[in-house]
């Protein structure tokens, strides 16, 4: 009943505010339209921020379908970092962040990152790196904070399809176009440098551009530019890496749906250890009449459901990002009639980070609770743990440094030749290559095991974890493998390869042209994960196979542990590499069937081949213009596969009891696959008025399916060792209807405002099938307990060992059902020169409001992830005298992130709570106040000024996920043109 009255107060208050927008957009275009006619004529000269809106608004006004653009004034006068950041002030479009807060990756109208498209001058591009931290990237979305906003000079996010359009964006594409010489005809020189000083990290970083073209005689033009950007990052917060509940026994709940819920990941003693503390007596028995009357006020049920942090704690990321981009183009233009282009780009990005936290271990351990108290009811469907002693702890020290690097090439040549005045021809050839490393090992000592750490819980938006034992003190850790603690040594190689050539023909004018072509693109990526973990644990416990224990080196890691940063303790990694022989060890790290992140040792290589048909043109209706667009795509996917399998060698089978067995044989396994779709269009835009635009759009898109899920392998990599991913290889792409329909009214330069709704049908979506079964049963895939890791088997002998544990393993599958998502998108640009008796002052508003609703098979639960029901960026600028300001709001409700049985609890899902971010900036443009040629733009930016945290939660709200506190970033800087 709540959460329809929430649901009540939140549409009135959404109307409230359209209502309002309505109106006071009807008393400002009033107002423009009865202003009466000045006695003598006005010129009104707009430069720089403002001149770039009103590109933008013309761009969008004279197209058919339904787009948006940012172009290049726009771009570079903003504080983003790179194209994800700018791309998020388009109505429709959302960006995913890092921890530390800055933009990876955009997704638009309701769908996720790996339904949009990204074209790089018209071209696909794909990049090797991984996303956001902990994530695997490997589904379709492209990492976007490569890219600087530099060197770009428009951004065109495309919402309705057309038939031209390369394919495999159901939710939109993203076309970025680098800069080129005859943007700027004669010479043009651009130069940019920024200071930046993260509030956290206490240290200043730099960024900045060099851009230099020049043209010759209208008929050649070369541009080269190169940015850079040094960032000193440190972001700290809280996380838990998921929830978890008891696995009570018979004796400690004899109620025959014990744990209905789900989970159980962690056993509460049979009886109490010793050195358990809090006056309880070793020996004595823990069953259900002890934990009824060490927790007062509880039933069993609350107790046996009731959910913890699986690890929660403290953590910090600290360290350095640099990144280099250069682009190289030339244009040769000999006639009006013929144009040739290259474009060429390189770009990398170095990342050397540490990371370490303190975590109180849930999630296999074997706590204790005293005097718990939850919320929730009587947690019939899960509850939260609020408050709790529990004695019989430990803690588990994580300290991992990432030392990551990207690269990315690219060139594509093109022409555009007017055969005759109503022929045209243009082509292009692309090819692009990525690759990524990536080395991530791990240290983590622990506390030791029955030695009588009590922790006290209190939980609330950031939870308090307190202990009896000085966790900041060296001398309180092991590095003991038989108590939980662990090394570990995983890299990670990507590479990406993007290569194409597409051509089209062009017959008519603007009253009518027919226009066919084809497009054929070959996209591959390979994925290879590294792990020689085995090897490393045993020569750290005492260089032996199969150790289990601390060795002299574990019992000495105090030596090796030293003070960082937020209290908590970090490793002196390069001693203790040394020391472990660590560099050979990570040299000769076999291939393995996934990474620490959970990415699978996976190859994938797609052959399209596109042709189509379109028709385009004006016709007069009612003495007013109608535009349209109408065709059809036809393309042909040819899918190669592949995953790095291990299965059992069957010679083990026959071999006599007690016999060593044969190792594992590991190869590669490749699929292929071909389909075939046709993707049809149709788009129109009718001049209503002469300030009054109303546009339509029916299409059929297309996005193929998760490589990653269609991989014909297993991945159990979890070091809970309680789920494995089995590969499904027969998913088909998913498919969208989409249906649009707006109308725009235009105020003149920079000013308009617009109201889309919007509509899209999605079949093929996916439903995950868990099947509950025993360990044994992943023999068939080759996982045997034999070639687990020792943190893993670990994992298993807590729940009773091999022989006794169970897994969850976890396929996909094409629903029939199908998934409605439905949207309302407002833009507003509006200058307020004729309403405020000073120039320069304006404001722009986007608000995009999207609705799901599944039917059908698989639709119970259903939803697309990461999509916020309502997102907005109010922007109110002054640009007038050389004087910029501008304060920007950005906002987007909290939305699903996970789809469910999250830690193999049935309902639980993770969520994210509202953002809201403010930022500032603001330029001097000495050249036009001291009205001097050449001279320089003083800049002056604050990001994140309204110190927004980022927070997620498990299941409920108040169980608190991740919460990430990135702080504010000031940026001072100068820039020039000349």
């Amino acid at each position: 009943m709540n959460s329809s009255k929430n649901r009540s107060r939140h549409n009135a208050h959404t109307g409230t505010r359209i209502l309002q927008l309505t109106i006071l957009a009807s008393m400002v275009s009033t107002a423009y339209a009865q202003e009466a006619a000045p006695t003598a004529p006005q010129t009104v000269t707009v430069t720089g921020y403002r001149a770039s809106l009103a590109s933008s608004a013309r761009d969008k006004r004279e197209a058919t379908g339904f787009q948006d653009s940012i172009f290049a004034e726009d771009i570079g006068k903003f504080p983003d970092t790179n194209i994800a950041e700018s791309l998020n002030r388009i109505p429709g479009v959302q960006v995913s962040r890092e921890i530390t807060g800055e933009g990876v990756n955009v997704q638009i109208r309701g769908l996720g990152t790996s339904f949009t498209k990204v074209l790089l001058n018209g071209a696909p591009v794909a990049v090797a790196s991984t996303g956001t931290t902990d994530a695997q990237s490997s589904n379709r979305e492209v990492d976007l904070d490569l890219l600087p906003t530099d060197l770009f000079t428009k951004l065109t996010v495309s919402k309705s399809p057309t038939a031209s359009m390369l394919e495999g964006g159901a939710a939109g594409v993203v076309d970025m176009r680098s800069a080129r010489p005859f943007d700027h005809k004669g010479d043009f020189n651009s130069f940019n440098v920024v200071g930046t000083r993260s509030q956290v990290a206490g240290k200043w970083g730099n960024r900045g551009s060099l851009v230099s073209s020049r043209t010759w005689d209208n008929t050649w033009g070369l541009l080269g530019g190169i940015a850079w950007g040094s960032t000193k990052v440190h972001t700290t917060g809280y996380e838990t890496i998921g929830y978890t509940n008891p696995n009570l026994t018979a004796a400690q709940n004899n109620s025959p749906t014990r744990n209905n819920t789900g989970g159980g990941n962690f056993t509460i003693p049979a009886t109490v250890p010793s050195n358990a503390g809090n006056g309880l007596t070793p020996g004595a028995p823990i069953d259900q009449a002890f934990l009824l009357a060490h927790n007062p006020g509880l039933t069993i049920q609350q107790i046996d459901n009731a959910l913890i942090p699986r690890l929660g704690r403290s953590m910090a990321e600290y360290g350095d990002k640099g990144k280099i981009t250069a682009v190289l183009s030339g244009e040769y233009r000999p006639s009006d009639s013929l144009h040739f282009y290259v474009d060429s780009m390189f770009s990398e990005k170095h990342n050397t980070l540490e990371r370490t936290d303190t975590s109180w271990v849930g999630r296999n351990g074997a706590v204790i609770p005293l005097n718990m108290k939850v919320s929730g009811g009587d947690c019939a469907n899960g509850c939260v743990v609020e408050s709790g002693t529990f004695a019989n702890a430990q803690y588990f020290l994580e300290y991992r440094p990432y030392n990551e690097r990207v690269r990315l090439i690219g060139v594509n040549p093109g022409f555009e030749w007017k055969l005759s005045d109503k022929l045209k021809m243009d082509g292009q050839v692309n090819y692009t290559r990525s690759t990524f490393t990536r080395q991530s090992p791990t240290v983590g000592p622990v506390t030791a095991q029955n030695s009588g750490t009590t922790i006290d819980y209190q939980n609330g938006a950031l939870p308090s974890i307190t202990s009896n034992v000085d966790t900041y003190d060296p001398a309180s850790w092991v590095l003991n493998t038989s108590q939980g603690g662990r090394v570990s040594i995983n890299a990670e190689e990507r590479m990406t390869r993007t290569q194409g050539v597409r051509s089209s023909l062009t017959w008519g004018d603007k009253a009518f042209s027919i226009k066919g072509g084809f497009a054929y693109d070959d996209i591959m990526r390979r994925i290879t994960a590294r792990d020689n973990t085995t090897a490393w644990q045993n020569l750290v416990c005492a260089n032996s196979a199969n150790c289990q224990g601390p060795g002299s080196l574990g019992l000495g890691i105090a030596n090796y542990l030293v003070q960082g940063p937020d209290n908590l303790l970090s490793v002196d990694f390069n001693r203790f590499a040394a020391a472990t022989g660590y560099d050979a060890l990570l040299q000769s790290a076999p291939v393995a069937g996934s990474s620490n992140t959970g990415a699978s040792t996976g190859y994938i290589d797609e052959k399209t081949t596109g042709l189509f048909l379109q028709v385009d043109g004006t016709v007069p209706v009612f003495d007013r213009s109608l535009r349209y667009d109408a065709g059809v795509r036809y393309v042909r996917t040819k899918q190669n596969v592949g995953a790095y399998n291990s299965t059992v060698d069957p010679r083990n089978a026959t071999l006599p009891a007690g016999s060593t067995p044969f190792p594992n044989i590991s190869q590669w396994v490749y699929i292929d696959k071909t389909y075939n779709n046709t993707l049809p269009s149709a788009s129109l835009a009718y001049d209503l008025a002469k300030n009054l635009v109303l546009r339509a759009s029916v299409s059929r898109s297309m996005t193929r399916a998760n490589p990653d899920a269609l991989r014909p392998g297993i991945n159990f990599s979890s070091p809970s060792a309680d789920t494995a991913t089995l590969g499904s290889p027969d998913l088909k792409p998913y498919i969208s209807d989409n249906f649009d329909f707006g109308v725009e009214y235009y105020m003149g330069r920079e000013g308009y405002l617009s109201a889309t709704v919007f509509q899209k049908n999605l079949n093929g979506f996916t439903l995950n099938q868990n099947v509950t079964v025993p360990f044994s049963a992943l023999a068939a895939y080759g996982i045997t307990y034999s070639n687990l890791t020792p943190t893993q088997q670990g994992s298993l002998d807590a729940r009773g060992g091999q022989n006794a544990a169970t897994i969850v393993t976890t396929s996909q599958r094409n629903a029939s059902g199908l998934l409605k998502v439905q949207g309302l998108e407002l833009g507003w640009v509006q200058p307020l020169d004729k309403l405020l008796p000073w120039r320069g002052f304006g404001f722009s508003e986007t608000l995009t409001m999207i609705n799901q609703k599944a039917s059908g098979e698989g639709s119970a639960g259903f939803v697309a992830l990461g999509v916020p029901k309502k997102s907005n960026n109010f922007q109110v600028y002054y640009e007038n005298h050389g004087l910029l300001a501008r304060l920007s709001h950005t906002y987007s409700q909290g939305s699903q992130n996970s789809g469910p049985n999250q830690n193999g609890i049935t309902n639980a899902a993770l969520f994210g709570d509202d953002f809201k971010q403010l930022d500032f900036s603001s330029q001097v443009d000495l050249a036009e106040i001291m009205d001097r040629d050449n001279y320089p733009t003083l800049t002056l930016d604050v990001v994140n000024l309204t110190n927004t945290t980022r927070r997620a939660y498990f299941q409920y709200p108040n169980a608190t996920y991740t919460s990430y506190k990135p702080g504010r970033t000031l940026a001072v800087g100068l820039r020039m043109k000349f």
